[in-house]
């Protein structure tokens, strides 16, 4: 009996892992179709997640998001061009803000 690998993004509950072309579940960072994945632990990252003393955001999808506002409940966060979460005095479209 042949058992089959799963490759790519496989969805076992409400968890989405990623394997590669030999079956080995992936950890890191994971780019893909020009878009930013991080999978901690072998699961995809969702949401407000802390890496290396960075904060990230990713969409309910895995996609980390840049150069974006973000609102997460009340409050408002800045995504910036690498993705990391903004802190301290920013200025955007001629108005400064403070993000803590």
């Amino acid at each position: 009996m042949q058992v089959e690998k799963k490759t790519g993004w496989v969805k076992s509950e409400d968890t989405w892992y990623y394997f590669d072309q030999n079956g080995v579940a992936k950890t890191g960072w994971l780019q893909e179709n020009g878009k930013w994945y991080y999978i901690g632990a072998g699961r995809m990252a969702v949401g407000l997640t802390y890496l290396d003393g960075n904060r990230y955001y990713f969409d309910n999808n895995g996609v980390m998001l840049a150069n974006q506002w973000v609102q997460k409940s009340k409050d408002w966060l800045y995504v910036n061009k690498d993705g990391v979460v903004q802190t301290g005095w920013l200025q955007w479209n001629g108005a400064w803000y403070y993000l803590a």
